[in-house]
């Protein structure tokens, strides 16, 4: 044994024995202990087995801390985790931060002391992974939870600072974080279980900047050390998923959310709850025809939960007693000591971030704005240079060269030549000539290319403005719009085109003027005939004969017209003159004409016509009288929804005349008629309900249908209106509206108003 162990073995028995002093039963002496630490290795092993058995805690009551045991459960849970969201020479992220902030809150539950950062530049994941490594003692468990861009190149996996500008691999090496120097750093640190998650597999945000560096997309497998595991949020070559679709509202992406949901899970093995979340995450990925699956990469030995289940087995420790944990206080500490030496910014505000009321943050905050004071001064000094003193020159002519090389004038240099013609600068002074002659020969031809390039823009631009001006004109297609550009461009390329646009405008306007003022004239004897057609309606269905003769006078050429339509086929002529043929009105009374006008007409389907047709069977003219066959026009014409036609059918209901008599069903037909506005039939209507025939007798109906015929200035109705008020019929007595509605009727001639308005007057 050399001498260097064995001072080593004393000095650690002597140290033993102190600490031992003070406990009860008192322990073997020095030799006594030497000869226990230079005991077999496995016997060792086997007694701190023993030891680590007797002091497994019970699991009821206990911390999160203590319940979440599992490999090196005799040590501290420390875990740092990082969130880049806000890149600043690459694509930004959106959920990296949550991500992160999700995890810490979950980890923290879980009993681990968490370093949260977020958007940290390449000095601060530097500085925070030094943290961490100098506060990881033997047997710790610590967690690592990176999520941002990752880039895999030749040499490895990289973790991306949010300050990441590189445009090479050997660029990425020097500015990103390795992976393996990750696992390296936790592996020198001696934690007894480390687990590292890494949710950086998407696009390569470094493939699109000019040449293309790493891979396109993901990271590649790791091997990492003994007792660490390694999980990636997908596997080699596939893109991690921030979101399922646009409405997918969760503020974490699919891996994570699908991580955290299964940390409280008390008794679940890591093992089974990475596996679990590589079938879910691999389940909602297929969901939006994606492929994701998460990979494990597994060194680790033992069980690791984040809550341990209530009985747990125990793995062997093959070291010594692991450390007791640090206080809050001791991990301060350890960060101040890494950063206080430090002479720039980046260790000192991390360490604010941290412990903003922290034990040392006077002397942090104290060192920063030093740091910063002394930056700006360099800056300062560095922007106003010493100027330097020039050497001593005695020789003329070498102080007249060296003016001359200032002016770089062709002057001065032919100043030089006359005053020195053998000087020992003259073949520098005709090489400067020589170069200024073909500096100025080059300035002719860079200039004479720029006038001819800005030439041939001005050609271009001015074709560009012409063609718009001519597409403008082509859109607007008038005369003007083609005339504008005619007199902006009177040689332009389009001249011709636009001259002929104009004058095919112009024979086009001046055709559809034609076709305007002939549409105008057109309507104009449309409108004349409208007005004509219902003037000789409205005097021929409602002042009979007089009417008919009244507008004849007017307009003499009307028969003829009717005629010439008539004989065309048009059956409301054909109806016209039937009427005009059998009541005389206008022409000759001539039953024959009227008949073959009426059946022409009736036959066309024309109601007027149909009538008319029945009226001259119901009472013989031009032809033998048929009063069955009368009813059957009536009815045609009554059901196409005729006045006249349905107050004839009425009024054969209603006398029995070529139908079995019927008294409802004429008063059914004279409601057709007066609710069509007829005065006759609003007259029987009011007459049936004043005798109660063929409906319930009902005087005050009697006097409101009565009443709209007196209005039409029917002069029955007047004489029924006037008989009513006279006797307080339906409404009350008024002698003076009596004699107002006599003297209307008795107006038109009808003798039983005049006879009443003498016998009144007496």
């Amino acid at each position: 044994m050399s001498v260097c162990l064995l001072r080593a073995i004393v000095i650690a028995a002597l140290c033993l024995c102190s600490a031992k002093a003070q406990q009860e039963p008192p322990q073997p002496g020095l030799f006594e202990m030497l000869g226990k630490l230079l005991q077999p290795r496995q016997q060792a092993a086997a007694d701190t087995t023993e030891e680590a058995r007797a002091a497994t805690p019970g699991s009821q009551g206990e911390s999160a801390e203590k319940q979440a045991v599992g490999v090196g459960q005799s040590g501290k849970r420390l875990a740092l985790v990082i969130g880049n969201d806000a890149y600043q020479n690459v694509s930004k992220l959106e959920k990296a931060g949550s991500d992160a902030t999700t995890m810490a809150r979950e980890l923290k539950a879980a009993g681990f002391e968490v370093l949260l950062h977020r958007n940290l530049n390449y000095r601060g994941m530097v500085k925070a992974i030094e943290t961490l490594s100098n506060s990881i003692t033997g047997g710790d468990q610590v967690v690592v939870f990176f999520a941002g861009h990752g880039v895999q190149i030749k040499t490895g996996s990289y973790l991306l600072p949010i300050d990441i500008e590189a445009s090479s691999e050997s660029e990425v090496e020097k500015t990103a974080y390795g992976l393996a120097d990750l696992t390296d750093k936790l592996s020198e640190a001696r934690a007894s279980f480390a687990l590292v998650i890494v949710d950086a597999c998407r696009d390569n945000p470094l493939k699109s900047r000019g040449r293309s560096v790493g891979s396109t997309r993901g990271l590649g497998p790791i091997e990492p050390p003994k007792g660490q595991m390694v999980v990636y949020s997908a596997s080699k070559g596939q893109q991690a998923l921030d979101r399922l679709s646009d409405r997918d509202s969760n503020p974490n992406g699919v891996f994570t959310r699908e991580f955290v949901a299964r940390m409280k899970r008390r008794g679940m093995r890591i093992e089974d709850l990475v596996r679990e979340v590589q079938d879910a995450v691999e389940e909602l990925a297929r969901t939006v025809s994606h492929e994701q699956r998460p990979a494990l990469y597994n060194e680790a030995r033992g069980n690791f939960y984040f809550y341990g289940p209530t009985t747990v087995q125990v793995a062997p420790q093959v070291s010594g007693a692991a450390a007791p944990a640090r206080t809050p206080a001791e991990i301060e500490d350890s960060y101040w000591n890494t950063i206080k030496d430090d002479r720039d910014s980046v260790g000192f505000e991390e360490y604010l971030k941290q412990y903003p009321k922290g034990r040392y943050a006077g002397q942090a905050r104290a060192t920063l704005n030093r740091l910063k004071a002394e930056a700006r001064r360099s800056a300062a000094t560095a922007a106003v240079p010493t100027p330097a003193l020039p050497p001593v020159i005695d020789d003329p002519e070498t102080l007249f060269w060296n003016e001359v090389k200032a002016s770089g004038a062709r002057e001065y240099l032919d100043a030089y030549l006359r005053q020195y013609p053998r000087g020992k600068y003259l073949a520098l002074a005709k090489i400067e000539l020589k170069q200024l002659d073909d500096r100025d020969r080059e300035q002719r031809l860079r200039e004479g290319a720029e006038k001819q390039q800005a030439a041939e823009r001005e050609r271009q631009e001015a074709q560009r403005t012409e063609q718009t001006a001519w597409d403008e004109a082509k859109v607007a297609a008038s005369v003007a719009a083609h005339g504008a550009y005619l007199e902006r461009y009177p040689r332009g390329r389009y001249v011709a085109l636009a001259q002929a646009a104009q004058q095919k405008l112009q024979r086009e306007a001046g055709e559809r003027e034609k076709q305007e003022a002939a549409k105008r004239r057109r309507e104009q004897v449309e409108a004349v005939q409208r007005d004509d057609a219902v003037q000789w309606r409205r005097m021929f269905e409602t002042e009979g004969e007089e009417g008919v003769r009244s507008y004849l006078d007017k307009h003499p050429t009307k028969i003829d017209e009717l005629k010439t339509l008539a004989r065309r086929g048009n059956a409301d002529a054909q109806a016209d003159l039937a009427r005009m043929y059998v009541e005389g009105w206008g022409v000759p009374k001539d039953d024959s004409d009227g008949l073959r006008w009426a059946r022409s007409a009736a036959d066309q389907g024309n109601s007027r016509g149909q009538n008319t047709l029945g009226y001259a069977y119901f009472n013989g003219i031009g032809v033998a009288k048929d009063e069955v066959e009368a009813v059957k026009w009536y009815r045609k014409a009554a059901e196409q929804g005729n006045a006249r036609g349905q107050l004839n059918l009425g009024y054969a209901y209603f006398k029995g005349i070529g139908v079995a008599k019927n008294e409802v069903e004429a008063v059914k037909w004279y409601r057709k008629a007066a609710e069509q506005g007829d005065a006759t039939g609003q007259l029987k209507l009011g007459v049936a309900y004043k005798t109660g025939t063929g409906v319930a007798k009902n005087e005050v109906e009697a006097v409101k249908w009565s009443r709209k015929a007196a209005e039409q200035g029917n002069a029955d109705g007047q004489w029924f209106l006037g008989y009513a008020y006279f006797h307080g019929i339906g409404l009350a007595k008024d002698e003076v509206e009596a004699v107002k509605w006599f003297r209307k009727a008795a107006e038109q001639g009808h003798q039983t108003a005049i006879d009443r308005l003498r016998a009144i007057s007496r």
